[in-house]
């Protein structure tokens, strides 16, 4: 589809659309007049961006059919991205065995500085119907998928993520500010967090996910009130509104632990990922020390240390 550029700078925007759109478009690779088209740009312009981003190493141009692919210079550049290459190497080797225990999709996430996680590695199972998680999918950080990581913040670090959470209008009332207190204290004792994304059609979605927790409140999951398992269904209706989580037919169910650096800093969270109606709330504790084992060795094996309770964020 054509892309109307609104930039100081059009050639880079330009050059950025061109590599988004090979990225789309991998394994195939694509001639100038196709993405020609697909950018919204003169074939000679887009020759002559073509042809910078090849004499960088950014794309490489088959010189039988004058297509063009992603090059290496992307290849580092992605891994820095991603971030500590030993972290994400030791995230990578622990995913596979899993996704193949927990039977769903293992995702490794990376916390980015402006409040976002982005999704750095994934695997799936060999189970059927398996939740495809792209990597460079981003996230807000904020409940439900953030609030692992406002559990094992530091002081500095939660009032931080509480003013951009309130910023990005999260924040509709004090009940919400309740409920993230009552969530963290549950992620605290247990290790990890779980949350729920609606499908595509909300109001089927709503209606299974209503059953699903109130069935999981039988199992010590999710909030015992009927009135704050409503107000929880409420806040993912926030989320999957806002365009937020990941888009599936039904509802997603994921579970997540936090991988710490030597610094007791949540560097990276854990995560798995299934269709709801795969995960009966009776096999969310599993699950869940599943993933914390994993999330330990990994910290383990990078030399890294879980935060101790004094350096944690008190709750009021």
């Amino acid at each position: 589809m054509p892309t109307n550029i609104k930039s100081s700078a059009p050639a880079v925007a330009y050059a950025v659309q061109f590599l988004q759109v090979l990225r789309s478009a991998a394994p195939e690779q694509l001639g100038v007049s196709e993405l020609s088209r697909r950018v919204g740009l003169g074939k000679a312009s887009t020759y002559r961006i073509l042809t910078t981003l090849v004499d960088q190493g950014c794309l490489i141009l088959n010189p039988l059919d004058k297509t063009y692919s992603l090059g290496p210079v992307l290849i580092a550049l992605g891994d820095a991205a991603s971030g500590s290459s030993d972290v994400l190497d030791a995230a990578r080797s622990a995913l596979p065995a899993l996704a193949e225990d927990s039977k769903l999709t293992a995702t490794a996430y990376r916390l980015l500085p402006d409040a976002h996680l982005v999704a750095v590695a994934s695997v799936s199972s060999s189970g059927p119907f398996q939740v495809v998680q792209p990597v460079g999918k981003t996230f807000p950080l904020v409940p439900p998928m953030g609030t692992l990581e406002y559990a094992f913040a530091s002081a500095a670090r939660l009032t931080a993520m509480l003013a951009a959470a309130e910023a990005q209008g999260f924040f509709k009332n004090d009940v919400d500010k309740e409920m993230l207190e009552e969530d963290i204290q549950w992620i605290r004792d247990r290790g990890y967090s779980w949350s729920i994304s609606l499908g595509i059609n909300r109001d089927v979605s709503r209606t299974e996910v209503r059953t699903w927790l109130n069935q999981a409140e039988k199992f010590g999951v999710g909030r015992k009130e009927p009135s704050a398992r409503a107000y929880y269904l409420e806040q993912i209706g926030r989320f999957a509104e806002d365009e937020h989580g990941i888009l599936a037919p039904a509802p997603i169910f994921g579970l997540a632990a936090p991988v710490f650096d030597v610094q007791g800093n949540n560097i990276l969270h854990l995560a798995i990922h299934g269709f709801l109606n795969q995960i009966p709330p009776e096999r969310v504790s599993e699950l869940g020390n599943l993933t914390v084992a994993t999330a330990r060795r990994i910290t383990a094996d990078i030399g890294g240390r879980e935060p101790l309770p004094r350096e944690l964020a008190r709750l009021s």
